[in-house]
Protein backbone atom coordinates (compact mmCIF):
# COMPACT_ATOMS: atom_id res chain seq x y z
CA UNK A 1 0.00 0.00 0.00
CA UNK A 2 1.39 3.52 -1.01
CA UNK A 3 0.78 6.28 1.65
CA UNK A 4 1.98 9.88 1.36
CA UNK A 5 3.82 12.17 3.49
CA UNK A 6 3.65 15.97 3.27
CA UNK A 7 6.40 17.60 4.98
CA UNK A 8 6.53 21.17 5.94
CA UNK A 9 9.84 23.20 7.60
CA UNK A 10 12.40 25.49 7.62
CA UNK A 11 14.12 27.25 4.62
CA UNK A 12 17.49 28.81 5.88
CA UNK A 13 19.87 26.01 4.87
CA UNK A 14 18.84 23.93 2.17
CA UNK A 15 15.57 22.85 2.43
CA UNK A 16 13.13 25.19 -0.75
CA UNK A 17 9.64 24.49 0.58
CA UNK A 18 6.91 21.49 1.10
CA UNK A 19 8.02 18.23 0.26
CA UNK A 20 5.93 15.15 -0.72
CA UNK A 21 6.72 11.84 -0.15
CA UNK A 22 5.07 8.34 -1.49
CA UNK A 23 5.81 5.79 1.39
CA UNK A 24 5.57 1.87 0.12
CA UNK A 25 4.40 -0.14 3.41
CA UNK A 26 5.49 -3.27 1.51
CA UNK A 27 8.57 -2.42 1.27
CA UNK A 28 9.26 -0.32 4.18
CA UNK A 29 10.29 2.26 1.99
CA UNK A 30 9.68 6.00 0.86
CA UNK A 31 10.13 6.46 -3.02
CA UNK A 32 11.82 9.13 -4.62
CA UNK A 33 10.19 12.77 -3.84
CA UNK A 34 7.29 13.64 -5.96
CA UNK A 35 7.58 17.02 -5.94
CA UNK A 36 9.04 20.02 -3.75
CA UNK A 37 6.39 22.96 -3.48
CA UNK A 38 8.86 26.32 -3.52
CA UNK A 39 7.41 28.46 -0.64
CA UNK A 40 9.20 30.23 2.12
CA UNK A 41 9.19 29.33 5.44
CA UNK A 42 6.71 26.45 5.33
CA UNK A 43 6.87 25.38 8.92
CA UNK A 44 3.25 24.37 10.02
CA UNK A 45 0.50 22.88 7.55
CA UNK A 46 -3.06 21.14 7.75
CA UNK A 47 -5.21 19.76 5.16
CA UNK A 48 -8.92 20.31 4.86
CA UNK A 49 -10.84 17.03 5.74
CA UNK A 50 -11.37 16.14 2.11
CA UNK A 51 -8.21 16.59 1.72
CA UNK A 52 -8.69 18.41 -1.26
CA UNK A 53 -6.66 22.13 0.17
CA UNK A 54 -3.54 21.94 1.82
CA UNK A 55 -2.80 24.93 4.04
CA UNK A 56 1.17 26.20 4.71
CA UNK A 57 2.70 29.52 6.73
CA UNK A 58 4.68 31.37 4.58
CA UNK A 59 6.69 34.20 4.92
CA UNK A 60 8.20 36.91 2.66
CA UNK A 61 10.24 39.96 2.87
CA UNK A 62 7.00 41.78 2.98
CA UNK A 63 4.97 40.15 5.22
CA UNK A 64 3.86 36.65 6.32
CA UNK A 65 0.65 34.82 6.39
CA UNK A 66 -0.60 31.85 4.68
CA UNK A 67 -0.93 29.66 1.56
CA UNK A 68 -3.58 27.45 0.36
CA UNK A 69 -2.38 24.88 -2.33
CA UNK A 70 -5.26 22.45 -4.47
CA UNK A 71 -5.16 19.70 -6.41
CA UNK A 72 -4.75 19.58 -10.30
CA UNK A 73 -6.52 17.27 -12.65
CA UNK A 74 -3.12 15.28 -11.63
CA UNK A 75 -3.46 15.25 -8.20
CA UNK A 76 -0.29 17.33 -7.86
CA UNK A 77 -0.72 20.46 -5.68
CA UNK A 78 -0.32 23.75 -7.12
CA UNK A 79 -0.87 27.36 -4.71
CA UNK A 80 -3.82 29.26 -5.75
CA UNK A 81 -3.63 31.77 -3.33
CA UNK A 82 -1.80 33.37 -1.07
CA UNK A 83 -2.53 36.13 2.10
CA UNK A 84 -0.17 37.98 3.65
CA UNK A 85 -1.35 39.70 6.50
CA UNK A 86 1.02 40.17 9.21
CA UNK A 87 4.75 40.88 9.76
CA UNK A 88 5.59 37.69 11.74
CA UNK A 89 4.96 33.84 10.98
CA UNK A 90 2.71 32.58 12.82
CA UNK A 91 3.75 28.51 14.18
CA UNK A 92 0.32 26.67 13.61
CA UNK A 93 -2.83 26.30 11.75
CA UNK A 94 -5.72 24.23 12.18
CA UNK A 95 -8.74 24.16 9.28
CA UNK A 96 -12.34 24.05 10.19
CA UNK A 97 -13.87 22.16 7.03
CA UNK A 98 -17.30 22.33 8.45
CA UNK A 99 -17.21 26.08 8.73
CA UNK A 100 -14.32 27.03 6.24
CA UNK A 101 -12.20 28.48 8.47
CA UNK A 102 -8.39 28.71 9.32
CA UNK A 103 -7.12 29.20 13.22
CA UNK A 104 -4.10 30.63 12.82
CA UNK A 105 -1.79 30.31 16.06
CA UNK A 106 1.18 33.20 16.16
CA UNK A 107 3.83 32.57 19.05
CA UNK A 108 5.54 35.69 18.67
CA UNK A 109 2.71 38.04 18.60
CA UNK A 110 0.99 36.47 21.02
CA UNK A 111 -2.08 36.32 19.35
CA UNK A 112 -5.15 34.07 17.14
CA UNK A 113 -6.65 35.05 13.77
CA UNK A 114 -9.34 33.64 12.62
CA UNK A 115 -8.96 33.39 8.46
CA UNK A 116 -12.30 32.48 6.45
CA UNK A 117 -13.20 31.51 3.23
CA UNK A 118 -15.75 34.24 1.85
CA UNK A 119 -17.95 33.75 -0.71
CA UNK A 120 -15.24 34.36 -3.60
CA UNK A 121 -13.34 31.51 -1.81
CA UNK A 122 -10.77 33.51 -0.72
CA UNK A 123 -8.96 34.12 2.69
CA UNK A 124 -9.79 37.13 4.91
CA UNK A 125 -9.32 38.40 8.25
CA UNK A 126 -12.40 37.52 10.20
CA UNK A 127 -11.29 38.01 14.38
CA UNK A 128 -8.25 38.43 15.89
CA UNK A 129 -7.67 37.79 19.68
CA UNK A 130 -4.58 39.85 21.17
CA UNK A 131 -3.80 37.99 24.42
CA UNK A 132 -1.77 39.70 26.99
CA UNK A 133 -4.01 42.87 26.71
CA UNK A 134 -7.58 41.74 27.77
CA UNK A 135 -7.11 38.92 29.74
CA UNK A 136 -6.16 38.51 33.33
CA UNK A 137 -2.33 37.90 32.71
CA UNK A 138 0.89 38.42 33.95
CA UNK A 139 2.59 41.74 32.62
CA UNK A 140 5.89 40.63 33.26
CA UNK A 141 5.49 37.57 31.16
CA UNK A 142 4.16 37.85 27.02
CA UNK A 143 1.91 35.62 25.76
CA UNK A 144 3.16 32.77 22.82
CA UNK A 145 0.36 30.99 21.47
CA UNK A 146 1.74 28.04 19.99
CA UNK A 147 -1.45 25.54 19.06
CA UNK A 148 -5.41 25.98 18.82
CA UNK A 149 -7.04 22.84 17.81
CA UNK A 150 -10.66 21.71 17.28
CA UNK A 151 -12.69 19.49 19.65
CA UNK A 152 -13.55 16.35 18.15
CA UNK A 153 -17.55 17.48 18.40
CA UNK A 154 -16.70 20.45 16.47
CA UNK A 155 -17.85 22.61 19.25
CA UNK A 156 -14.74 24.34 20.85
CA UNK A 157 -11.52 25.23 20.42
CA UNK A 158 -8.44 24.31 22.54
CA UNK A 159 -5.72 27.03 22.21
CA UNK A 160 -2.05 27.03 24.24
CA UNK A 161 -0.59 29.92 25.31
CA UNK A 162 2.79 28.77 25.93
CA UNK A 163 4.16 31.94 27.43
CA UNK A 164 1.35 32.47 30.17
CA UNK A 165 1.69 28.87 31.02
CA UNK A 166 -2.27 28.88 30.12
CA UNK A 167 -5.20 26.56 28.05
CA UNK A 168 -8.02 28.53 26.74
CA UNK A 169 -11.28 27.23 25.76
CA UNK A 170 -13.58 28.42 23.33
CA UNK A 171 -16.63 28.15 21.93
CA UNK A 172 -17.04 28.22 18.25
CA UNK A 173 -19.85 30.50 16.43
CA UNK A 174 -21.58 29.13 13.44
CA UNK A 175 -19.70 31.55 11.57
CA UNK A 176 -16.10 30.33 12.72
CA UNK A 177 -16.42 33.32 14.91
CA UNK A 178 -14.45 32.89 19.23
CA UNK A 179 -16.31 33.31 22.29
CA UNK A 180 -14.04 32.76 25.33
CA UNK A 181 -15.60 30.00 27.87
CA UNK A 182 -12.69 28.86 30.64
CA UNK A 183 -9.05 29.05 30.89
CA UNK A 184 -7.09 27.36 33.48
CA UNK A 185 -3.87 28.16 34.61
CA UNK A 186 -0.88 25.54 34.98
CA UNK A 187 2.70 25.72 37.14
CA UNK A 188 4.47 28.63 36.32
CA UNK A 189 7.20 27.54 33.42
CA UNK A 190 5.16 24.82 32.45
CA UNK A 191 4.89 26.35 29.06
CA UNK A 192 1.89 23.56 27.46
CA UNK A 193 2.54 23.60 23.65
CA UNK A 194 0.41 21.06 22.30
CA UNK A 195 -2.50 18.85 23.18
CA UNK A 196 -4.60 15.81 21.89
CA UNK A 197 -7.86 14.73 22.94
CA UNK A 198 -8.95 11.45 23.81
CA UNK A 199 -11.35 9.77 21.16
CA UNK A 200 -14.01 8.58 23.35
CA UNK A 201 -13.28 10.65 26.59
CA UNK A 202 -13.42 14.41 27.48
CA UNK A 203 -9.94 14.13 28.32
CA UNK A 204 -6.91 16.09 26.45
CA UNK A 205 -3.51 15.03 26.58
CA UNK A 206 -1.24 18.43 27.16
CA UNK A 207 2.21 18.31 26.39
CA UNK A 208 4.84 20.84 28.39
CA UNK A 209 7.19 22.58 26.45
CA UNK A 210 9.41 24.19 29.71
CA UNK A 211 8.57 21.38 32.53
CA UNK A 212 8.73 17.74 29.83
CA UNK A 213 5.37 16.21 31.41
CA UNK A 214 2.20 15.44 29.86
CA UNK A 215 -1.17 16.46 31.70
CA UNK A 216 -4.16 15.24 31.98
CA UNK A 217 -6.91 17.94 31.70
CA UNK A 218 -11.14 17.10 31.95
CA UNK A 219 -13.41 19.09 30.14
CA UNK A 220 -17.22 19.25 30.57
CA UNK A 221 -20.10 20.06 28.44
CA UNK A 222 -19.87 23.64 28.61
CA UNK A 223 -16.05 23.16 27.77
CA UNK A 224 -14.97 24.24 30.86
CA UNK A 225 -11.91 22.68 32.21
CA UNK A 226 -10.09 21.26 34.98
CA UNK A 227 -6.45 20.04 35.73
CA UNK A 228 -6.17 16.19 36.75
CA UNK A 229 -2.73 14.85 37.34
CA UNK A 230 0.73 15.19 35.62
CA UNK A 231 3.55 12.92 34.44
CA UNK A 232 7.13 13.67 33.41
CA UNK A 233 7.62 12.53 29.74
CA UNK A 234 11.33 11.52 30.68
CA UNK A 235 12.71 9.09 32.94
CA UNK A 236 15.81 11.03 34.26
CA UNK A 237 16.19 14.85 34.07
CA UNK A 238 17.79 16.46 31.62
CA UNK A 239 18.62 20.17 32.04
CA UNK A 240 18.26 20.73 27.99
CA UNK A 241 15.45 18.77 27.12
CA UNK A 242 12.12 20.64 26.19
CA UNK A 243 8.23 18.97 24.95
CA UNK A 244 7.76 18.81 21.29
CA UNK A 245 4.79 16.97 19.41
CA UNK A 246 2.15 14.29 21.36
CA UNK A 247 0.12 12.20 19.38
CA UNK A 248 -2.81 9.34 20.46
CA UNK A 249 -3.80 6.21 18.75
CA UNK A 250 -7.00 6.06 17.47
CA UNK A 251 -8.26 3.49 19.60
CA UNK A 252 -7.47 5.69 22.49
CA UNK A 253 -4.59 3.15 24.17
CA UNK A 254 -1.64 4.75 23.42
CA UNK A 255 -0.49 8.29 23.69
CA UNK A 256 3.33 9.48 22.12
CA UNK A 257 5.26 12.73 22.49
CA UNK A 258 8.54 13.36 21.36
CA UNK A 259 11.50 15.57 23.01
CA UNK A 260 14.35 17.75 21.65
CA UNK A 261 17.69 17.70 22.84
CA UNK A 262 17.54 14.33 24.35
CA UNK A 263 15.74 13.24 20.91
CA UNK A 264 13.42 10.89 21.83
CA UNK A 265 9.84 9.77 21.93
CA UNK A 266 8.09 8.23 25.16
CA UNK A 267 5.43 5.98 24.85
CA UNK A 268 2.68 6.11 27.46
CA UNK A 269 -0.60 3.11 27.76
CA UNK A 270 -3.43 5.26 28.64
CA UNK A 271 -6.16 3.92 31.21
CA UNK A 272 -9.48 3.11 29.62
CA UNK A 273 -11.27 4.39 33.13
CA UNK A 274 -9.23 6.89 34.44
CA UNK A 275 -7.17 8.25 32.13
CA UNK A 276 -3.99 8.10 33.47
CA UNK A 277 -0.83 7.18 32.03
CA UNK A 278 1.85 4.75 32.67
CA UNK A 279 5.33 4.78 30.55
CA UNK A 280 5.66 1.81 28.45
CA UNK A 281 8.65 2.80 26.41
CA UNK A 282 11.29 5.66 25.50
CA UNK A 283 13.41 5.41 22.28
CA UNK A 284 15.57 7.54 20.64
CA UNK A 285 14.63 8.80 17.22
CA UNK A 286 18.11 8.45 15.67
CA UNK A 287 17.89 11.91 14.26
CA UNK A 288 18.50 16.06 15.61
CA UNK A 289 15.70 17.83 17.36
CA UNK A 290 12.32 15.45 16.76
CA UNK A 291 10.00 18.64 16.62
CA UNK A 292 7.15 16.93 15.12
CA UNK A 293 5.80 13.40 14.12
CA UNK A 294 2.74 11.75 12.75
CA UNK A 295 1.80 8.33 12.36
CA UNK A 296 0.33 6.53 9.20
CA UNK A 297 -3.53 6.23 8.82
CA UNK A 298 -3.79 2.89 9.01
CA UNK A 299 -1.03 3.92 12.53
CA UNK A 300 1.07 0.78 11.39
CA UNK A 301 3.90 3.05 11.16
CA UNK A 302 5.42 6.39 12.67
CA UNK A 303 7.38 9.43 10.67
CA UNK A 304 9.70 11.33 12.34
CA UNK A 305 10.80 14.90 11.11
CA UNK A 306 14.00 16.00 12.76
CA UNK A 307 14.97 19.69 12.26
CA UNK A 308 18.54 19.27 12.36
CA UNK A 309 19.87 16.39 11.01
CA UNK A 310 17.93 16.25 7.95
CA UNK A 311 16.46 12.82 7.89
CA UNK A 312 12.69 11.41 8.12
CA UNK A 313 13.06 8.11 10.26
CA UNK A 314 10.69 5.44 10.17
CA UNK A 315 9.42 3.24 13.17
CA UNK A 316 7.04 -0.18 12.77
CA UNK A 317 3.99 0.44 15.50
CA UNK A 318 2.62 -2.62 17.41
CA UNK A 319 -0.83 -2.14 17.74
CA UNK A 320 -1.46 -4.44 20.24
CA UNK A 321 1.35 -3.43 22.98
CA UNK A 322 1.98 0.91 21.23
CA UNK A 323 5.57 0.25 21.14
CA UNK A 324 7.65 1.20 18.45
CA UNK A 325 11.11 -0.72 16.68
CA UNK A 326 13.02 1.57 14.61
CA UNK A 327 13.61 0.80 11.05
CA UNK A 328 15.50 3.13 9.31
CA UNK A 329 16.48 7.02 8.89
CA UNK A 330 17.20 7.08 5.40
CA UNK A 331 14.90 9.91 3.86
CA UNK A 332 16.12 13.18 2.98
CA UNK A 333 13.96 15.51 4.40
CA UNK A 334 16.03 18.75 5.25
CA UNK A 335 14.87 21.33 8.18
CA UNK A 336 11.90 19.55 8.72
CA UNK A 337 9.38 20.70 11.44
CA UNK A 338 5.84 19.43 10.23
CA UNK A 339 4.73 15.87 8.81
CA UNK A 340 1.50 15.37 7.72
CA UNK A 341 0.07 11.98 6.68
CA UNK A 342 -3.08 11.50 4.55
CA UNK A 343 -6.14 9.01 4.52
CA UNK A 344 -5.96 8.89 0.65
CA UNK A 345 -3.57 6.96 -1.63
CA UNK A 346 -1.18 9.14 -3.37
Amino acid sequence: MLQQLILGGYTKRVNEGIRTIRFDESLRSSQAIQRVLPIDHPTYLCLSDQEDSLFSIVKEETGAGVARFKKNPLGEWVEDQRLLYTRIPACHLTYDSIRRCLYVSNYHLGRLDVLALNSQDQLAVMQTIQYGQDQQTDPTTPSHIHYAGISKDGRFLWVCDLGQDTVWSYQIQAEGSLEAVDSIKLPQGSGPRHLVEHPHHNWLYLVGELDNQTTLIEFGSTGRLSILPSWPNLSEEEGQAAGAAIKISQDGRYLYVSTRFTNQITVFAIDPETGYLTPIQEISTYGQIPRDFALSADEKWVFVGHQESDYLSLFERDEATGQLTFIHNEVYAPECVCVVTTQSRP
